[in-house]
């Protein structure tokens, strides 16, 4: 449950950041259309295909529709395990995204709500699980005992 969960934080975070940037690059590009747009109306013998312009619009919804959908099914794997009591008590399992919404970056929606991803639930994810230092710690020990059985192997 704690991997799920950490893996839906992650997700969260990158949807959160995707989004974020998506907005102002759409709201450039979006400029840059319009600008197009009005020079072709005042020059009408320049005709431009503006696909490119709009397939970059669209482009960047794929991505975090794709991500919305692995976040959700993360979310659908942890209330599983929770109907079948395999999570510690008192957890809560995050709302589903709706990828629709997510792109009107409304300040009340669920991409901004990190309720159930452990934030702030009861029981803390155990040190291996989120400290940085101690995997590196736990990855140099396992290294240095391999390579004292090889040591050992060699004499």
């Amino acid at each position: 449950y704690m991997h799920y969960q950490m893996n839906a934080r992650a997700l969260k975070r990158r949807i959160q950041a995707k989004v974020v940037s998506q907005h102002f690059e759409r709201g450039r590009l979006e400029r840059v259309y319009r600008h197009h747009v009005m020079n072709d109306f005042h020059c009408p013998f320049l005709t431009i295909d503006h696909a490119q312009t709009k397939a970059l619009l669209k482009r960047g919804n794929k991505s975090v529709r794709a991500l919305v959908a692995k976040f959700n099914s993360l979310v659908e794997l942890m209330k599983d395990l929770k109907k079948r009591k395999k999570v510690p008590p008192k957890c809560r399992i995050p709302p589903l995204l709706q990828s629709k919404k997510l792109f009107r970056l409304d300040v009340n929606d669920d991409i901004w709500n990190d309720d159930g991803l452990g934030n702030n639930d009861a029981s803390q994810p155990p040190g291996w699980l989120s400290n940085e230092t101690i995997r590196k710690g736990i990855v140099a020990l396992l290294q240095r005992d391999r390579a004292n059985e090889e040591l050992e192997r060699l004499k």
